[in-house]
Parts: structure tokens; sequence; C-alpha cells
């Protein structure tokens, strides 16, 4: 009894996730939901998998979200699973934008956190701004949420910005996310 108790609440909590993960999704998009059955335990520099493979029409490449927003890209596929890399990985480049401005940049991981590079010094960049996905890599769809500048650091001797990201995604506490296909 305690077993098929454990076994309702698992799928009760399932239900909830996808549900509310649902409820965001535009009807035009194509999204898979998948459940996260294996995180490496250097989550920094690991990989997460997923229960969906190529035989459920997953590729190299393709976006993983959680809310809409990013969490990782699918680096290897399998018939029956997959794995991804985290956007907290330092293995990891994605080229961005702002919402905002459209300036483009590239999304990298440290142990400082999340950052965006390459933003041109005189651009004008708050607190606050949104960050998106942009088309430049092939499978990974533009438009998709990264997060939001928490602070914006150079000196008056750049020729660049870096701006430091949050994101609201805890990537240890994923149980089920989507796959863009």
């Amino acid at each position: 009894l305690k077993e098929k108790d454990f076994q309702t609440s698992l799928l009760i909590n399932e239900n909830k996730i996808l549900r509310e993960e649902l409820q965001l999704k535009n009807n035009s998009e194509n999204y898979l939901s998948a459940r996260v059955i294996v995180v490496s335990p250097i989550l920094e520099s690991g990989e997460l998998y997923l229960d969906k493979g190529s035989q459920d029409g997953i590729k190299k490449g393709q976006a993983v979200t959680y809310h809409g927003f990013l969490v990782g890209v699918v680096n290897g596929v399998k018939e029956n699973i997959c794995s991804f890399l985290p956007i907290n990985s330092p293995r990891i480049s994605i080229p961005v934008s702002l919402l905002s401005s459209g300036v483009s940049g590239i999304l990298k991981s440290d142990l400082n956190g999340l950052s965006v590079e390459q933003i041109p010094i005189d651009q004008k960049i708050s607190a606050g701004d949104k960050i998106i996905t942009n088309s430049i890599l092939d499978g990974l769809k533009a438009g998709i949420a990264v997060g939001e500048v928490e602070e914006v650091i150079s000196s008056p001797s750049d020729i660049f910005q870096t701006l430091k990201i949050k994101t609201p995604v805890n990537i240890l506490q994923l149980q089920y996310v989507f796959i863009n296909i």
C-alpha cells in the first residue's frame, strides 16, 4: 500500500509539472516531454540524461527547456536516450541576443556563474534586460528565453562588456524537461 501511495504521488507530481509546462507552450512549436534519468555527479562539467532518443525524433543541437527557459542543448543521442549539456557547463557556448536591442553575444559559464560576453562597450545595457537565444546554431531555435541581466561588468579600457546573467531555473532540481524538436 505504501509503495502504491508513493507511485501515485510521483504521478501526481509529474502531471503537475507537465500541465504547467504545456500551458506555456505555443501550439505551433513541437515540444517533446522527457524525464531526467541521470544527473552527472559533477554537474558543472557533466551531462544530464533523458529518457528520449533518436526513435523519438531527438537530434544533436536541439534545445532543452523548462518552463520556457533554455536549460541546455542536446549533445548526444542514442536510440532510447539522449544527453544534454546544461547551460551552466563550461563546455558550452550559446549565441544569444538582448531582447530589447537585438545585440548579440555569447552565453558562457564558469565558476562565477552564467555570463554573456562580447557585447560592444557602446551598448547601453541595464539590469533586468532579457536574454534570448538567436538563430546562429543549427537546431537551436531563436527566441528561447535564457534569463536576465543581473549585472554589467566592464571598465573604461574594455572594448566589450560582460553581462552576469541569472536564470530562474535550478538545473539540479530538474525532473522533467521539454525538447524543442
